[in-house]
């Protein structure tokens, strides 16, 4: 009886950590597979994974801080948006 449990307990140990492994490694390819943008503005350089460009403004959100940011055409210069991967 003791074997048998300890069978079917090491047997759900295995599959739990192949769904938990899987499921990380779904995440990591999913977050590399997204693209990466870098803002050029002003006040420095942001990277982003998503932007809306909309009129004079662009908005976005930074990747470090992971707050929404808002920049008028007058704080932005060059080359604004370039895609990273």
């Amino acid at each position: 009886m003791t074997k048998e449990l300890s069978k079917l307990f090491f047997t759900a140990n295995i599959l739990v950590f192949g769904l938990l492994v899987s499921y990380k490694f779904y995440g990591y390819v999913s977050y590399v597979a997204e693209p990466l943008y870098k803002i050029r503005t002003n006040d420095g350089i942001y990277y982003s994974n998503r932007f809306k460009h909309f009129a004079d403004t662009v908005t976005f959100l930074d990747q470090s801080t992971g707050e929404t940011i808002q920049k008028s055409q007058s704080q932005l210069s060059g080359t604004v948006i370039e895609r990273i991967r």
